[in-house]
């Protein structure tokens, strides 16, 4: 298994440029020593910058600790592993295209068992789309070819329940939740036929019921929904797979409620979707990937790895792309009306209370004047609130948290993770809130 991995490292370095910038958009570069799977990565999920795991359709799953500069082989498994999700260091969930065994686990960080027989109710043919609420409450998807089946579990991956959506849905792909109630999941009406046509789900109930957001005009040469990125509460966007061309995107800004339709001119159909801002994002797939700076209405080529199916990002200035390999994204920040740099020292000196109920103080240092960013984010990674950003003097400062995301939401117990970024450096702390 390692003999073989390091052999294709050596044809992967032909894969893809060491850097790719777009203005605006930032650097995408290659991380040197990220294994390399002819095919692509599938997914990956990182619990912080630094911390992460990535799995492949040859069954095996990779693992960082110090944010991609190097990966250990984890385990590998006998199944196309489609998707992932951890909860904390040690737990975590792989689905797989396999369906006697659709759902593994980790309670060591490293290696995996089979948990299918866990899944009360019909076992889905596989399961493409994993997202986790908190260490609880994990919800899954699948699969692509049909039919759909949508699972659940609320103790933390100790019992499952399945469900079939076929009076919805013919097939889905992929998930998203904002919290435990509200969430959508996308894929196709005819799982990946000839006549399928995209859609979108939302449920407000947890899963229990879903209402039809979006459904695509029949094409003669059919078309689903592929992946879900949202960057802000309420704007978000979903990729479109099929065999046309102009790819297409689905953007919405009312959280879910309604979509609208971007095309991506010279580029075939879409997976990998991804955006860090409201305007900035990338799609990839089929060899080829697009950058916007506007929101999905104009698009540009960009000499990035074409088979990136997953990206994630933390805050608005770092991300991750699994495709080939995996590559780290870095965005500069910004300096004031007069140029002055960022702030090159930060540090996170305290929080308290910690654990906290409804408040915590969090206590920050840098050491010149510059602009700065305080974000907190979930296991996920997944920003919920700014506390600060803008320009600060040097010296100490604090902000304060309730507890409750950017739009009001008062969000479920669980470590959240505290992250300042001062010019080039980021620094991390974890908060945990007990309601």
């Amino acid at each position: 298994m390692r003999t073989h991995s390091a052999l294709v490292l050596l044809v992967a370095l032909a894969v893809g440029p060491p850097a790719v910038a777009q203005a605006g958009a930032g650097t995408w570069s290659l991380l040197d020593a990220s294994p390399f799977h002819g095919y692509r990565f599938e997914d990956g999920s990182f619990l912080d910058p630094e911390t992460g795991w990535i799995v492949n359709p040859d069954g095996e799953i990779w693992g960082t600790t110090d944010g991609g500069t190097s990966w250990t082989f984890l385990d590998q498994v006998p199944a196309y592993l489609r998707a992932t999700v951890f909860v904390n260091e040690q737990h975590g969930f792989v689905g797989t295209l396999n369906q006697s065994n659709v759902l593994y686990e980790t309670t060591d960080g490293a290696t995996f068992t089979d948990i299918t027989d866990r899944i009360d109710g019909p076992v889905p043919s596989g399961i493409c789309g994993l997202w986790a609420v908190n260490e609880d409450v994990i919800y899954g998807v699948g699969w692509y070819a049909g039919p759909a089946h949508f699972v659940k579990t609320t103790d933390g991956g100790q019992t499952w329940t399945s469900r079939s959506m076929s009076e919805y849905v013919g097939s889905l792909v992929d998930v998203y939740f904002w919290d435990e109630e509200r969430g959508i999941a996308v894929g196709g009406t005819d799982g990946a036929g000839a006549n399928s046509r995209a859609v979108v789900l939302l449920t407000e109930d947890g899963g229990d019921t879903w209402s039809v957001r979006y459904t695509s005009p029949i094409r003669e040469s059919g078309e689903w929904s592929w992946k879900i990125t949202f960057p802000t509460p309420t704007t978000g966007y979903v990729s479109i797979e099929g065999n046309g061309d102009p790819a297409k995107v689905l953007k919405t800004t009312d959280a879910g409620v309604t979509w609208s339709v971007r095309t991506i001119p010279g580029s075939n159909d879409l997976q990998g979707l991804g955006f860090i801002t409201e305007n900035v994002g990338w799609a990839s797939g089929r060899g080829m990937t697009s950058v916007t700076t506007d929101g999905g209405t104009t698009w540009s080529p960009l000499a990035l790895d074409g088979s990136i199916n997953r990206f994630e990002f933390f805050g608005d200035t770092l991300g991750y792309a699994m495709g080939h390999r995996i590559y780290t994204l870095a965005r500069p920040t910004t300096t004031d009306a007069e140029g002055t740099p960022s702030a090159s020292v930060a540090a996170i000196t305290a929080s308290f209370p910690n654990p906290f109920a409804t408040a915590t103080t969090i206590q920050y240092e840098t050491d010149r004047a510059g602009d700065v960013t305080l974000e907190v984010h979930d296991v996920l990674g997944r920003r919920v609130a700014t506390l600060a950003q803008g320009f600060r003097p040097p010296g100490p400062h604090e902000a304060t948290w309730d507890g409750r995301a950017e739009d009001g939401r008062v969000l479920a117990s669980g470590v959240y993770l505290v992250r300042l970024t001062a010019g080039d450096r980021i620094a991390t702390h974890r908060v945990t809130l007990l309601r």
